[in-house]
């Protein structure tokens, strides 16, 4: 009896030995069919996808909050429209070789994601493919990549850096807009550094040594009513608190003029000697008096009217921002106003729009 019970306490001293991986997951965790991945059912975590899926289907993991990290196996050749969206907690993807395309909304507001793995196989960036993956720090385009639709990395505010081959030969519309920190780096006289000067965002030549940063705002220049960029005709419309406010095209950004904040409800602090302009708070109390906004007379995507540099500083809540000088007047990017509540974008009704709470 000694020597049963020694022999059962040795078996669970080896097991408990034994390391952990990431769990393939019960059986009952994924509804299968035919080699389709048609739903996943299980509790989150670190996931490991079975290898006789062969597709991940439509929505698989719509919604999966729980889910931290995937891994997909080679096995799979296609991943289906928003597979993964809305999994707000997905940190790291890694799709192996044998995907040839990361298809629409596959990764929409994944906004924990950090890291994603694109291989040498994937051609193509689908539209909203990446958007508001809002803790993405940077992106690698593989060789064999040609495309990438339109609004695929809209809204990846943390994004610091894309690196795009020439390979690429289309860039869809604001493929790239509210990026704020965003570097592209490219080949000279590629589709790349095309777009880049297109939505006036940082480009730099792939290789090319570091510059020393602008200030906020700057972008290079020293004389105050220097030409820096265009302003973009657009078909974005603005709201606070359920009011619309005029709005330009500023580098693929909404820009509002901070002037106009106060028909909304914001307090405004004007320093002449120190030449700043800072937005302090919010009155709930106070009588908003919304602005007449005026359709655009131009093409989506074409040049309105030129901005220029400006001395001006902008502060919300004693942070500086990023300014810019349009007709005399000072802009700032309504993303900026976060502090102060919810940002919202409806791509439908292409409509951006701040809560203040």
């Amino acid at each position: 009896m000694k020597k049963i019970i020694s022999l059962a306490l040795a078996l669970i001293l080896m097991l408990a030995l034994v390391p952990m991986t990431a769990a393939v997951g019960a059986a009952d965790d994924f509804e299968i069919k035919n080699g389709v991945l048609v739903k996943y059912k299980g509790p989150g975590g670190d996931v490991v996808i079975p290898n006789s899926v062969n597709s991940i289907g439509r929505e698989a993991f719509l919604n999966c909050t729980d889910l931290i990290n995937i891994i997909i196996p080679d096995s799979v050749i296609h991943i289906g429209i928003s597979a993964f969206s809305h999994c707000e907690n997905l940190k790291s993807v890694i799709i192996p070789d044998s995907v040839t395309a990361i298809n629409d909304k596959v990764f929409y507001k994944c906004t924990s994601l950090t890291s994603v793995t694109i291989p040498n196989s994937v051609t193509s960036i689908g539209e909203n493919a990446f958007w508001y993956c809002e803790s993405l720090i940077s992106v690698t385009l593989p060789d064999s990549v040609t495309f990438i639709g339109r609004e695929a990395f809209t809204g990846c505010k943390s994004l610091k850096s894309a690196t795009i081959p020439d390979s690429v030969t289309s860039i869809g519309q604001y493929a790239f807009i509210n990026c704020p920190s965003l570097t592209i780096y490219g080949v000279s006289g590629s589709e790349a550094e095309k777009y880049a000067n297109e939505y006036y965002i940082n480009f730099k030549l792939i290789d090319a040594p570091d510059m020393p940063a602008t200030p906020v705002g700057a972008s290079g220049a020293t004389n105050s009513g220097n030409t820096l960029g265009s302003v973009l005709h657009t078909d974005i419309k603005a709201y606070i608190n359920g009011n619309a406010i005029p709005s330009y095209n500023i580098n693929g950004n909404t820009a509002v003029v901070v002037e106009d904040l106060e028909y909304y409800g914001f307090k405004l602090d004007w320093n002449a000697s120190a030449r700043t302009i800072s937005v302090i708070s919010y009155d709930a109390n106070k009588t908003v008096k919304p602005l007449a906004v005026s359709e655009s007379t131009g093409a989506t995507g074409s040049v309105a009217f030129p901005y220029v540099y400006t001395d001006i500083k902008a502060y919300i809540n004693g942070i500086e921002v990023r300014s810019y000088n349009i007709n005399g007047k000072t802009c700032i990017i309504i993303d900026d106003l976060k502090a102060y509540g919810r940002i919202d974008w409806d791509n439908s009704k292409r409509e951006i729009r701040l809560t203040v709470v």
